[in-house]
Parts: structure tokens; sequence; C-alpha cells
């Protein structure tokens, strides 16, 4: 949390994506968005009443619940296969004209994999992507 608002000067941050799972996760990455933001989390979170949902107020933030694991089952399938591929590919876009700047924090082999999501779950790795090299 520190680090991205010192790379933010203190603003905090537009969009923040929690995919971790994990409720520790979700509180640091509330505390980093700046006002009018969107906060886009996996799970079940910002119920009424809980302090995530107030701490979204607060901010005066957008919720988005990204839960896409039903579709994979249904009918859906084609078109939410379609989808995630052309959102990876604006992904993709902003990256490549400088409007989405992830930080990566190492760059490790596939037999480290195992490691790292350990690591996360536990809470201990530091700020910032994981990239895992294949080749």
């Amino acid at each position: 949390m520190e680090r991205v608002l010192e790379l933010t000067e203190g603003h905090g941050v537009d969009i923040v994506y929690d995919a971790t799972l994990l409720e520790s996760s979700f509180g640091r990455s509330i505390e980093v968005l700046k006002e009018g933001s969107t906060w886009i989390v996996l799970g079940h979170l910002a119920q009424e009443g809980s302090k995530e949902a107030k701490s979204i107020a607060e901010r005066k933030a957008k919720y988005i619940r990204a839960a896409l694991g039903p579709y994979w089952v249904g009918p859906e399938r084609a078109q939410l296969k379609t989808f995630v591929q052309n959102t990876l590919k604006q992904g993709v876009k902003w990256i490549d004209e400088g409007k989405l700047k992830p930080y990566i924090c190492q760059i490790i082999k596939l037999e480290e994999a195992k490691d790292a999501l350990d690591q996360i779950k536990q809470g201990t790795k530091e700020f910032g992507k994981i990239v895992v090299k294949l080749l």
C-alpha cells in the first residue's frame, strides 16, 4: 500500500483489480483508491454495512464484482471467451499507449510459481505483479 501511494505521490489509483481472493489483500487494495475511482474484485465482499462497503462509500468509488466462473459452464461460454480475449487485447493496447502501467516486482521460472503463490497467500509478497517466464 505504501509503495502504491509513493508511486502516485499520495493520490492513489483510478482502478484496483484485486484477484487474490484474500481478505487481507482486499482491505489494503481499497486503501489505495483515490476519490471517484473503481474497485474491481473477485469474491463476495462489500456487502451492505461491511467495512469494505464503508471504505468504498467514503472514497465515492464504484464497486464491480467480477465473478465470471458461473459463465464458464453455461451456454454463454463462447461469448465469455470472446469477451475475455477482447478485454486482454484492450489491456495490452492500454499498456502500449502508456495508459495502464503494471508494476512488475519479480520475474520467476515456472518451477518457482508454487512458492510465489504461497507467499501471496501468506501476505508476505511485496507490492507488484509476479511474471512467470515460460521460455
